[in-house]
C-alpha cells in the first residue's frame, strides 16, 4: 500500500546558500501553526506576495491534475508557474529546489503532470 512507504511531512525545509533554511508549513489542517508561522515567517527570502503567489499555481495544479490530466501534461512546471503567476523568487526559491530536488532536472525539463502527480496521494490527506 502507498501509505507503507510514503509519509505526510508538516513542514518542509529548503536551504538556500549556508543561510537559515527557509521552513514553511505544508499541512493547513493539522499543523495550522506551522503553516501560519511558515507564512508569516522567512521574509529574508520570500515576501508574502511570493508565498501567496503559490496558491493559485497549486490548487490549480491539483485540480487541473484531477480533471484534466491531458492539459496538464502540455505545460513544463516553469510554463505552469507563469501561467499563475508565480513570482521569480517563489520559482527560485520553492519550486527550483523542490521538483530538482525529486526528479533530478529543472523545471522546464518535464510536465506539470510529472510534477502534479508526485503530490496526488496525499491529496485525500491534506
Amino acid at each position: 500500500m502507498l501509505s507503507d512507504i510514503l509519509m505526510w511531512e508538516e513542514k518542509i525545509h529548503i536551504r538556500v546558500n549556508d543561510q537559515n533554511p527557509i521552513v514553511l508549513g505544508l499541512a493547513p489542517l493539522l499543523g495550522i501553526g506551522k503553516t501560519i508561522k511558515g507564512l508569516l515567517g522567512n521574509q529574508k527570502h520570500l515576501s508574502t506576495k511570493d508565498k501567496l503567489s503559490l496558491i493559485p499555481f497549486f490548487l490549480n495544479g491539483f485540480k487541473d491534475y484531477l480533471t484534466s490530466s491531458d492539459k496538464l501534461d502540455t505545460y513544463s512546471i516553469k510554463e505552469y508557474a507563469d501561467k499563475y503567476g508565480v513570482t521569480s523568487r517563489a520559482f527560485h526559491y520553492l519550486i527550483v529546489p523542490l521538483s530538482s530536488g525529486i526528479y533530478f532536472l529543472p523545471p522546464a525539463r518535464y510536465s506539470a503532470y510529472v510534477f502534479f502527480g508526485l503530490f496526488a496521494p496525499g491529496i485525500p490527506k491534506f
